[in-house]
């Protein structure tokens, strides 16, 4: 890589992060769906992308908001943690839906709004409203099947997603194997939670995806 510093390249360990967690949760969701854990599974189905609109943040920094954008790199430089509440669930749907970044992903946009819908029924309902002093409970207005489609089109869109990204990273693209490579290492090693918080089974799916970003 080029000894130049790259602006694109500030958050590169973050993105290393974010593409582990996002990886190992989509797995962990997998293997809930095989269980029939519907629940956990469309909460994790849920993060998953969520970290990976974050992933997205991260490798792709200059598309960010100039406001948000300048913030993060003060929290980066006064040396706090991130992600934080900066990076809330409305800014990762903004970032990713809104237009601020701009991918040839199909269904991308509408799984997440989709996967954050269902991710908050099953949190938060079915809700309680009332007629008059008739209290009604419902309508449960979203459906497993949903649910495993969700779960089953993110692979696809987790890949693709990235691929069409990676090559537009830092050093014309030669961040992306420091990324992916330090994602992997991220799951293999044991001071960090994934191989103690997720099954072993999950890991090694989700690193079994990761590798499929890399080239030759």
């Amino acid at each position: 890589m080029s000894e130049k510093k790259d602006p694109q390249a500030r958050f590169w360990v973050e993105a290393q992060v974010s593409i582990a967690k996002s990886a190992v949760l989509l797995a962990t969701a997998r293997e809930e769906i095989e269980r029939g854990s519907l629940a956990s599974a469309t909460v994790n189905a849920y993060y998953s992308l969520f970290h990976l609109s974050l992933t997205l943040m991260w490798l792709l920094p200059e598309s960010i908001p100039i406001p948000l954008h300048q913030a993060l790199i003060e929290i980066r430089d006064s040396g706090k943690e991130l992600p934080n509440k900066m990076t809330s669930h409305k800014k990762a749907e903004d970032f990713l839906c809104g237009g601020q970044v701009n991918l040839p992903v199909p269904n991308l946009t509408s799984l997440y709004r989709l996967s954050h819908q269902l991710r908050e029924f099953v949190s938060y309902g079915p809700r309680v409203t009332y007629d008059g002093d008739q209290p009604l409970v419902g309508p449960c207005t979203f459906q497993p099947d949903q649910v495993h489609s969700v779960v089953q089109q993110m692979p696809s869109i987790f890949l693709n997603a990235l691929e069409a990204v990676l090559p537009q990273t830092a050093y014309e693209g030669d961040l992306a194997p420091v990324v992916i490579d330090g994602a992997l290492d991220l799951l293999s090693k044991s001071e960090f939670p994934f191989r103690s918080w997720y099954s072993s089974s999950s890991v090694e799916q989700a690193k079994e995806l990761i590798r499929k970003l890399r080239k030759g």
